[in-house]
């Protein structure tokens, strides 16, 4: 749920996007064929009926309501049976079997916070739901997808496959699937900054939830609500949300979710500046998340502690919770959250008077978020170094920075503006839709009031309605015809763009091996040449060595290749900027094709530091400021 600043805190360095990580990775996982609130004597009665199975499918069935059952209960239980599970699907080449199994790691790699693992496994479901036309499991793992791509901060492709899925969930009439799809669009558009549609889909989703009874559901849609509600600054309202939901959800003996709400509910209660109450929802949820094993969530919640202790000024207690969860952070490999949770410590250093320390995290934040355009992050990191050299009275140091983080706050103000209005445009959008279908409805009901005048008239109508059906209908056909033609002429240049495409990966890899080799061959003769080799003879195989590696010939065949593939590119840079010379076009090629600097550095035949400065010069050269991508423009071309 998306928090606004309250605090003292910079707004990067509250606890917001730590708080969508921890809980949107977690909250729609999984929303689909999860079986809720099987109590222990049914688990129980489960696991004595499948230790009397045979090794059949039979087995595997009833490993699948096993897994269902602890799967947001207890994930290390949940993964031994789907581990187990997966192994005897393979044995008994049971392709249903292997579909669920690799599902079911998708859902708890995706709780545990493993993103890559979690898709993999989401991607090798999908392939086998395909092989047997299975839509439902389709539908699952595509969602499952989407929330991996929501995730990762992929807004817009999230909304579109969950737009697909709404539609195909529509036409089934599969209301409890569509209440789903609606309460998660809630979600993204919540992450957007469109609160007003977000709260519009929640509510739409809880209603059809409670219509179908289902109450771990309704749970779910009020924690989103509860969300919006922050969003929009009514705490009382969202504490309340919440609170219903953490009812819901301990009854339910679903701590993963639990300990979400109790810390939801805490930081609400630290916006209001009710320290004693907020820390009490966040020990709650501190336990909690480490019963439910879940280190991402321990990490959310350790930092959230900090927060209330740095609000009460104890800044000794607050810099071993905020260290706490920054080495969590680096256990799991989380660098965004870690670098958050230290730019917090570091304004906590700073009204501690300890500006020596707070600088070099500072520095690391600063970096960071450069380096991945995080703007939010960089401006109240520039921010709290700026007045770590006021306190240390290095005056033109924090002028500098002081600059450099009102030039950024400009830029963020003005781009929430632009989501604000995109958010007016689609509230447009949504209601001109709504109106055309009123108006459709109220030429059908005219058309109906005319057609009984008289049977005469009906006749004539309906006469009027088969010419043009039968109009339509050789209309239709001769579309469609040319329709056929246009897509196999289509799927032709397709076919032929994905060869080229193909020559040209395979040609520039074949570069880039090529040249390692030559030069990691070329070092090994450098060193028997210092050991006393032939002089003359180890000379000349270092000049064959060099001509290979500087051939023209395999680069005016990549150069053929590219132009193939990318007809227009050149020709955009060279009239975009002319002052780009044939070196810095060839470095561009390699950048547009995606490759890793050291790929790049293998096929230029120079380092990697000198392929940061043809990264510095050609930045210079373009007029790129410091929050442009290289890489983005480059790809735009």
């Amino acid at each position: 749920m998306s928090k606004p600043n309250l605090y003292k805190f910079p707004p990067v360095l509250t606890p917001d996007f730590i708080y969508f990580r921890a809980f949107f990775i977690l909250i729609l996982t999984f929303l689909c064929s999860v079986s809720y609130g099987q109590s222990e004597e049914e688990l129980d009665s489960l696991v004595d009926v499948y230790k009397k199975h045979k090794e059949d499918t039979a087995k595997v069935n009833t490993l699948s309501k096993l897994i269902a059952g602890y799967l947001y209960r207890d994930h290390v239980k949940a993964k031994a049976y789907t581990q187990e599970q997966l192994d005897l699907a393979h044995t008994l080449n049971y392709t249903k079997g292997k579909m669920k199994a690799n599902y079911y790691l998708g859902v708890i790699y995706n709780n545990l916070d493993q993103k890559d693992s979690s898709r993999y496994y989401y991607k090798k479901s999908k392939v086998y739901a395909e092989e047997m036309d299975d839509s439902e499991a389709i539908f699952n793992n595509a969602l499952g997808l989407s929330i991996l791509e929501y995730a990762e901060g992929n807004l817009n492709e999230a909304e579109t496959i969950t737009d697909e899925n709404l539609a195909l969930m529509t036409a089934k009439n599969d209301s409890l699937n569509m209440a789903i799809l609606l309460d998660f669009k809630g979600l993204i558009n919540q992450m957007k900054g469109y609160y007003s549609i977000a709260y519009t889909h929640s509510l739409e989703a809880l209603k059809i939830y409670e219509a179908l009874d289902v109450e771990i559901r309704k749970a779910d849609a009020l924690n989103h609500l509860a969300g919006t509600e922050h969003s929009l600054k009514n705490y009382k309202s969202s504490i309340e949300y919440n609170k219903k939901a953490l009812k819901i959800y301990e009854e339910n003996g679903d701590i993963y979710y639990a300990a979400q709400a109790l810390n939801d509910i805490g930081l609400s209660f630290n916006v209001m500046q009710e320290l004693d109450s907020s820390m009490v929802y966040l020990t709650r949820s501190l336990e909690k998340s480490k019963e439910a094993n879940v280190p991402a969530l321990s990490a959310v919640t350790l930092g959230n502690m900090g927060t209330v202790k740095w609000h009460k000024e104890q800044y000794g207690e607050a810099t071993q919770l905020f260290e706490q969860a920054i080495a969590i952070c680096n256990t799991i490999g989380d660098l965004r959250r870690q670098r958050e949770t230290e730019a917090k410590l570091g304004v906590n250093y700073n009204d501690w008077n300890k500006p020596m320390k707070a600088i070099p995290l500072f520095d690391k934040v600063i970096l960071y978020a450069s380096e991945n355009d995080v703007l939010d992050m960089l401006k109240n990191a520039y921010e709290g170094r700026s007045k770590s050299y006021q306190l240390l009275k290095k005056y033109p140091k924090a002028i500098y920075d002081f600059e450099q983080a009102a030039t950024l706050r400009d830029t963020i103000f003005n781009n929430e503006k632009t989501a604000k209005i995109e958010e007016l445009k689609a509230v447009y959008e949504t209601e001109k839709k709504e109106r055309e279908i009123e108006l459709q409805n109220n030429k059908i009901e005219l058309l109906e009031t005319k057609a009984e005048v008289g049977t005469l008239w009906q006749w004539i109508l309906w006469a009027g309605l088969a010419v043009l059906g039968i109009i339509f209908g050789l209309t239709f056909y001769s579309l469609r015809q040319k329709m056929k033609r246009n897509e196999l002429e289509r799927e032709k240049l397709d076919t032929t763009l994905a060869y080229k495409e193909k020559e040209l990966t395979t040609h520039t890899l074949h570069l880039a091996h090529k040249n390692e080799v030559l030069a990691d061959l070329k070092n090994q003769i450098e060193e028997i040449k210092k050991e006393g080799g032939s002089t003359r003879k180890v000379q000349n195989v270092l000049n064959q060595i060099n001509l290979d590696i500087n051939n023209d010939g395999s680069w005016e065949q990549f150069r053929s290749y590219f132009e193939d593939v990318h007809r227009d590119f050149n020709t955009n840079v060279k009239r975009n900027y002319p002052g780009i010379s044939a070196k810095e076009l060839r470095f561009m090629a390699l950048v547009k094709m995606n490759l890793s600097s050291k790929e790049i550095a293998n096929i230029l035949n120079i380092s990697q530091e000198g392929v940061k400065k043809a990264r510095y010069r050609l930045r210079k050269k373009m007029a790129l400021e410091p929050s442009e991508s290289l890489e983005d423009l480059i790809l735009s071309l």
